[in-house]
């Protein structure tokens, strides 16, 4: 059964100590079309990234996210009901986006409060009455007269002798029925007594299988009642439904009967969308339209509509938007990221790049996604580092790891240095972690049968060195690596840290001090490793199978931290602001933990505008004050509150905060945007500094001398007299 819930789009929400999050903005892929249709003179697209609309006269766009009111950027359908309205269905998502600008978002969800995907909508021709095909069957939704009065007034699970709870792929009505396709068949039932419908008597279902040789699986993709007359798509072709005088599937006559994706209509013509391109029927005859100008193997049109001047256009399954220009298809360059998953961000040469784990390495830059040419770096991108030239390590999973570093791209693996692959294929180098140092790029090669770490030095890139953990067939499935604390630590998926204190420089192994810490020997949460990080004190954070750990500097005993429910447990990033402030991945989210109070608040996709609970990584600019989130959907961007630039004087903060002075450069700065002068004193009222015109400070009184650990006092004066005040823990490391 699913049910409903009102949700009101807030493009903001507290997070640590009552601060807002001011924006949120999500960098999807608009290239996966799941529906185009025709609405107002535009044509509009569904996406797996959002929505796309279009002015078919000057082709201009606009896109639309989940920022935007959409709720979630899973998209599957779009439809105009009878009197205008356009709703668009998606993953636990309904909206009513007749106005952009004032969205009516309902979440749909399940009984565990999962979310519930809508893969189709039919609307009476009053619009008084939706039916909403998804995951668990159909659902009968009454919008309301006003904005978030609608609402499920029924579920239909069971269809017949079809098995409850399958998805409804597809949903069309007639004058006085209901069809559904199903993965396991057609069904059917009468509107008369929508009552009746909850008894599966009261629907008539039929196997697709026994009605036609040519088909051999009972999904029923997609549905379409025209002019009295029912056609069905299934997986092996296009097909006209007929009762009379027998139950039967007739095929259309598509060529090699391929996957029908969606059936539509455009005066007698009907719209059918393939695997194999899209197609026309009219009269019992079919037409197969061009290819040309579709990328060469994805030919999958998944939906097509006209628009008002007899215009084409065609939705592909993984490469966007086309329009039909004479017998040549082109395409709408609508930009945005690479399909699909990111799976790490890193920033250098002036853009943030991102690993999309199948569609290969981009980069971030003056407000567009660029893709890297695969003939350059390829493969199964799983992680990036920075290293202390500047220069980009990309580690993939199965062809080692590239070195960028401007026009130059390097590729290191099992054949040309020490990496080394799997026990069943040499060749195969995962390298699953990299972290770079002042001295050296470390790279946790998972399964490395000569070395499960391994090190180059980054001035001098033929030195190499490999650290053998266990070797040989048993090598250890390493996941993450990292240095902190003089100590180069890797986690594993099985064995908890491995720990290695190396002797002067790292590409010497003599007198390597070697440890280890599992949950038997040091407390630690789980011996399934998934992220570490260092924070400011020289703590070692762990993100485990099982939860959040971290260690102190000097001690041995980890102390696992309590999460909120239903956050977890298995932590995937880990991340720290400019204040210290921890932020932690699972695939529900992400939690901040203040630094100082040690509160937590969960940002989802169910209170925040974050594209996907599934959180990969998360990077943290600092120079903009924005994390930047990789997820199983693509990258969003979060601007946290002190990096903007306040425009009361009153509301300043200074960050980083506490401000950790280690090396003796370190400063701390205020987000004030007017002029201000700054005052820092002791908590005995000292004068220690004055800074002019908005400057920074770098822990050291007037005289040049460095302060002493502790709790200082700031104030800010601005040039209408107005003042702003706050505190400064400092601490000497």
């Amino acid at each position: 059964m699913i049910r409903i819930a009102l949700i009101l789009i807030i493009c903001s929400f507290g997070l640590i100590r009552g601060e807002t999050i001011r924006n949120w903005e999500s960098l999807t892929s608009f290239g996966q079309v799941q529906d185009v249709i025709r609405y107002q003179d535009e044509i509009w697209a569904a996406t797996l990234g959002g929505l796309v609309r279009v002015d078919p006269e000057d082709l201009s766009f606009t896109t639309y996210t989940n920022v935007d009111g959409l709720g979630t950027n899973e998209l599957y359908i779009l439809h105009e009901d009878g009197i205008g309205r356009l709703w668009v269905g998606g993953r636990g998502r309904l909206v009513n986006f007749t106005d952009p600008a004032d969205p009516d978002v309902y979440l749909i969800s399940d009984n565990d409060d999962r979310d519930v995907e809508i893969y189709d909508i039919a609307s009476t021709p009053s619009g008084d009455t939706l039916w909403l095909a998804n995951r668990l069957g159909v659902a009968l939704f009454l919008p309301g007269d006003g904005a978030g009065e609608g609402l499920i007034q029924d579920n239909f699970d069971r269809l017949g002798d079809i098995e409850g709870e399958t998805a409804a792929k597809s949903i069309v009505l007639d004058e006085d029925s209901v069809w559904v396709g199903t993965e396991r068949g057609l069904a059917v039932g009468s509107r008369e007594d929508i009552r009746r419908l909850k008894a599966p008597a009261n629907w008539t279902s039929y196997e697709p299988v026994l009605l036609h040789g040519d088909i051999n699986d009972n999904l029923v993709e997609a549905l379409l009642y025209r002019n009295d007359s029912l056609y069905v798509g299934t997986s092996q072709g296009a097909y006209y439904f007929e009762t009379d005088p027998v139950v039967s599937l007739t095929s259309l006559g598509i060529y090699g009967n391929p996957y029908v994706y969606d059936l539509d209509a455009n005066d007698s013509l009907v719209i059918i969308s393939t695997e194999r391109g899209a197609h026309l029927y009219s009269n019992g005859f079919v037409i197969g339209l061009t290819w040309e100008g579709l990328p060469s193997g994805v030919q999958h049109s998944i939906s097509g509509a006209y628009d008002d001047n007899g215009v084409y256009w065609n939705g592909n399954l993984s490469d966007g938007l086309y329009r039909l220009n004479g017998d040549v298809f082109e395409k709408l360059e609508i930009g945005g990221a690479p399909n699909g998953e990111c799976r790490d961000i890193a920033e250098t040469m002036g853009k943030i790049w991102g690993a999309f784990y199948r569609q290969g390495l981009a980069y971030y830059e003056n407000n567009a996604w660029h893709k890297v040419s695969d003939t350059l770096v390829s493969g199964l991108l799983v992680s990036l580092a920075v290293g202390p030239l500047g220069e980009l390590w990309v580690g993939t999973w199965g062809n080692g790891v590239y070195r960028i570093d401007g026009d130059t791209v390097m590729h290191f693996n099992a054949e040309n240095s020490i990496l080394s692959g799997v026990d069943e294929s040499p060749l195969y180098v995962v390298v699953s972690d990299i972290y770079c140092t002042a001295s050296a790029v470390w790279m946790a090669n998972l399964r490395g049968i000569n070395g499960e770490i391994v090190c180059v030095n980054p001035y001098n890139l033929d030195q190499w060195q490999n650290y053998v953990l266990v070797g040989g067939a048993g090598a250890e499935w390493l996941e993450c690596i990292i240095e902190g604390q003089g100590i180069v630590y890797a986690g594993s998926l099985n064995n908890g840290i491995y720990g290695i204190a190396y002797y002067s420089t790292p590409f010497n192994t003599n007198g390597d001090y070697r440890f280890q810490f599992t949950h038997s020997n040091s407390g630690i949460g789980s011996n399934l490793i998934r992220r570490m990080a260092v924070d400011t004190f020289d703590s070692l954070w762990v993100g485990t199978s099982y939860g959040l750990s971290y260690q102190g500097l000097g001690e041995i005993i980890f102390t696992n931290v309590t999460l909120p429910d239903g956050f977890g447990p298995e932590i995937t990033a880990l991340a720290f602001d400019a204040r210290g402030n921890l932020y932690a991945g699972s695939k529900q989210g992400i939690v901040a933990r203040d630094l100082a109070s040690g509160d937590m608040e969960q940002m989802t996709t169910r209170n925040s505008s974050l594209m996907d609970d599934a959180v990969n990584a998360i990077y943290f600019q600092e120079s903009a004050g924005a994390f930047w989130i990789a997820t199983a959907s693509g990258v969003a961007r979060m601007t946290v509150p002190y990096a903007e630039a306040a425009q009361d004087i009153e509301q300043v903060l200074a960050y980083p905060n506490p401000f950790v002075i280690r090396y003796g450069d370190e400063t701390v700065r205020f987000n004030f945007a007017g002029n201000a002068v700054i005052r820092v004193f002791t908590l005995a009222g000292e004068l220690v500094r004055e800074i002019p015109y908005n400057g920074s400070w770098d822990g050291r009184n007037s005289a040049g001398k460095q302060v002493a650990s502790g709790v200082y006092l700031f104030t800010l004066t601005g040039d209408d007299g107005q003042t702003g005040r706050g505190k400064i823990l400092l601490i000497r490391d």
